[in-house]
């Protein structure tokens, strides 16, 4: 969202010369942000699931990259990942309550924008 911001500047710039009040400029970053996030929230947990179903019944084989030395202390070099349904909820909450935290900072940035400066960045 940083570079979001920094790519825009110019855009964000021309949005506040023309009235665009600063609280509306970050109702849009933080609007843009909860799209992004949901959007890939959705489509990392489906690819997280399938991908862990699929190799939960075929295994991953950790012999090829050092999973011998797993051997000598004990454990398979073939290994079955599980993980129950609930994590992956837990897991996508935990990674959109970051990304609001994290994306506070370029919306507070973009709203220290001075129109007349913005504009003139290229």
């Amino acid at each position: 969202m940083l570079m979001s911001v920094y790519e825009r500047i110019h855009e964000l710039g021309m949005l506040m010369a023309v009235g665009m009040n600063r609280r509306k400029v970050f109702g849009m970053i933080m609007f843009e942000t909860a799209f992004l996030t949901f959007l890939g929230a959705l489509g990392g947990m489906l690819l997280g699931f399938v991908t862990n179903a699929i190799t939960g019944r075929t295994g991953l084989d950790l012999a090829a990259v050092g999973g011998d030395s797993l051997n000598e202390f004990g454990y398979p070099s073939m290994v079955f990942p599980t993980m129950e349904t609930p994590m992956y909820f837990i897991l996508t909450l935990l990674v959109v309550i970051m990304v609001f935290i994290t994306s506070i900072f370029p919306a507070v940035k973009a709203l220290k924008l001075k129109p007349a400066e913005a504009v003139r960045k290229e």
